[in-house]
C-alpha cells in the first residue's frame, strides 16, 4: 500500500510577552466545535505531531469521547492543554486540517470512518424539499 504524502501550510502564531518576536512553528489547524448554544467553533495550531495523536490514520475527524477513551484521561488532558494554548484568528488560518467535535457524539453516525471526505450525508428533510418546490412555482409565475 502507498502512503499519502500529507503536505501541510505552515501557520505561526506570535509568542505573547518578553520574547514577542520569537515565534513557535505550528502546522496544522483543528476546528473545535461543541455542543454549546454559543459556540464559537475556535480553531487551533497544532505541531504535526499533536495532530497525528488526535486523527490518526488519517482521518481529518474525532470526537472527544473517543479521544479521552484511546488516550486515556492524563495523556488527552495533557494534549489538549497544549493545543488550547495555540488559537488561531480565524482570518489568519490558513486551511483547516481537522474537526474535533465536544458534546456532540449523535453527529458520530454522519462520520463512521472519521474521515470528512467520507461522511455520510443524511436526505434532505420535508422542510427542505418542500422548501425547493415553494421556489419553483414562485419563479413559475
Amino acid at each position: 500500500m502507498c502512503k499519502r504524502r500529507v503536505v501541510a501550510i505552515e501557520t505561526f502564531i506570535q509568542v505573547e510577552g518578553a520574547e514577542s518576536s520569537m515565534r513557535t512553528k505550528r502546522s496544522m489547524n483543528i476546528q473545535v466545535i461543541d455542543g454549546a448554544e454559543n459556540c464559537t467553533y475556535s480553531i487551533f495550531a497544532a505541531t504535526p505531531s499533536e495532530f497525528e495523536t488526535i486523527f490518526p490514520n488519517e482521518t481529518d475527524v474525532e470526537f472527544a469521547e473517543d479521544l479521552f477513551a484511546r488516550l486515556g484521561n492524563k495523556t488527552a488532558r495533557e494534549l489538549l492543554a497544549e493545543l488550547w494554548n495555540h488559537p488561531v484568528e480565524k482570518r489568519l488560518a490558513r486551511g483547516i486540517h481537522g474537526t474535533l467535535f465536544y458534546q456532540l457524539a449523535r453527529k458520530k453516525r454522519f462520520y463512521p470512518t472519521k474521515k470528512e471526505r467520507e461522511m455520510v450525508a443524511s436526505p434532505p428533510s420535508r422542510g427542505q424539499s418542500a422548501g425547493r418546490s415553494i421556489q419553483k412555482d414562485k419563479s413559475a409565475r
